[in-house]
């Protein structure tokens, strides 16, 4: 089906390119959430007179993604957690989470739909890069400083475990040789 581009989508074209896309996508998609038309003479001539507006309206919306990359990119966020061993993570920190740190330290509000997590959720202490996808060609990069908090499970000493659970064998077996044979 071939449509004409109101603003602009990744990986097809720009506000007033004429594309085709696939029937489903196009009726689906596109259309009903205003990111184009059905490409009929009449919405040609309409799209045509708009193109100058349209691409003012993409230009305001990229100049917006740069200044958030500017605020975003290059940021190290630190994020105390709590571990196991030290360095593997209770949790695994995921996209909510991301959302949230980097929300946080950048003061500004970041969506779920940005966030690119290339190695899947964060299970280990260290600094992770993750990219925030702000406009279809725009992209910034985050670091995720996660460190322990200190709180760990204490493993349990074996020597004083193996004399405590041996004290109540050994009194048993005194007691049970008594009472046996009188």
């Amino acid at each position: 089906m071939k449509v004409i581009l109101l603003t602009e989508v990744e990986k097809l074209g720009g506000p007033g390119d004429i594309v085709k896309a696939r029937d489903g996508y196009a009726r689906n998609y596109l259309i009903p959430y205003s990111m184009a038309k059905a490409a009929t003479p009449e919405n040609i001539a309409e799209v045509e007179k708009q193109k100058q507006a349209l691409q003012a309206e993409v230009n305001k919306v990229r100049e917006a993604a740069n200044a958030r990359r500017e605020a975003l990119d290059g940021l190290v966020v630190p994020v105390e957690v709590g571990t196991k061993d030290g360095v593997e993570l209770y949790g695994p920190i995921g996209v909510a989470e991301i959302v949230k740190y980097v929300g946080e330290a950048a003061k500004q509000e970041v969506h779920k739909n940005e966030v690119i997590i290339s190695e899947g959720a964060i299970r280990k202490v260290g600094e992770h890069q993750i990219v925030i996808h702000l406009h279809t060609d725009i992209n910034a990069t985050v670091t995720l400083a996660v460190s322990s908090t200190g709180e760990q499970e204490a493993a349990p000493d074996e020597s004083a475990e193996s004399s405590e659970s041996a004290a109540p064998e050994a009194e048993a077996a005194e007691a049970a040789p008594a009472s046996k044979g009188e």
